[in-house]
């Protein structure tokens, strides 16, 4: 019994490394926050570039750039609706593990589909991963000289494959 203890006081106490552990946050090595310096890799004012621009202000939940990137008549009714308020603490979370990788960018007039290979990291731990990989296009139009999204299928899905996995692990 004595043994026992000793043993447990030892892991308690860090097993002999002076008790402090190096300071680990989740999801560890599975982030993938994009820089600006991603982002700068296309050129200002290109679909692939207002597509990552989105994609880095989301995972930062960042409101306001999210919505931005959005065409003028959809933004407006998430922004009436409550909808980017909702979904976009849950696709923020999800978007800090996944990384678009621009394969392709069509371009006619106005619209634009930007060909992307989704990187997504699961997290095994803090310090290793598994990683999938899954084709998404993205539909844009140019208004006001900005590129947006035309659509939140993608927000929409991500958000609802989440609350399916996490009812399907019982939360």
């Amino acid at each position: 019994m004595v043994a026992v203890a000793l043993a447990f006081a030892g892991v308690a106490a860090g097993c002999g490394g002076g008790g402090e552990l190096e300071k680990q946050t989740w999801p560890g090595a599975a982030e993938q926050v994009l820089t600006s310096d991603d982002v700068d890799v296309y050129p200002m004012g290109s679909p692939a570039y207002a597509l990552l621009d989105w994609w880095r202000h989301t995972q930062n939940m960042d409101l306001d750039a999210y919505l931005f990137y959005y065409q003028k008549d959809l933004r407006e009714e998430l922004v009436r609706t409550g909808d980017a308020q909702e979904l976009l603490p849950a696709l923020s979370g999800n978007l800090r593990t996944s990384q678009p990788k621009v394969l392709e960018t069509e371009i006619s007039r106005d619209r634009a589909t930007v060909w992307t290979r989704i990187e997504r990291r699961s997290p095994v731990g803090l310090t290793k991963y598994v990683s999938t990989e899954a084709p998404q296009a993205f539909t844009m139009v140019r208004q006001e000289g900005v590129w947006r999204l035309t659509d939140d299928f993608f927000a929409k899905a991500v958000v609802l494959g989440e609350q399916l996995a996490q009812e399907q692990d019982g939360g």
